[in-house]
């Protein structure tokens, strides 16, 4: 198991080599695009959210997205530089 779990790295390593440097560069080519995002994530899953409208129908009113990303982070979180201004990142 150890081993597989090696190997897994190493993709991700030969990835992250692959695509470490001048990435916005690369990101600019539809084809590299797909490719970065191949190497990225592992599987993302649709789901359907549903409300009420304002007749009390249930109505689809959005789509909820799991993605799953094949390498595992743990411990990772996000935090905005400013949260009150979230586009400053």
């Amino acid at each position: 198991m150890e081993i597989e779990n090696l190997s897994d790295e190493r993709v991700w390593l030969d990835w992250v080599t692959k695509f470490g440097e001048d990435l916005k560069l690369k990101m600019s080519d539809k084809t590299n695009q797909v490719e970065w995002l191949n190497g990225l994530i592992d599987k993302i899953i649709v789901r359907v959210q549903s409300g009420s409208d304002r007749d009390g129908n249930i109505v689809q009113i959005g789509h909820k997205f799991d993605v799953f990303f094949k390498m595992k982070v743990v411990k990772d979180k996000f935090s905005y530089t400013d949260p009150d201004n979230k586009s400053l990142g």
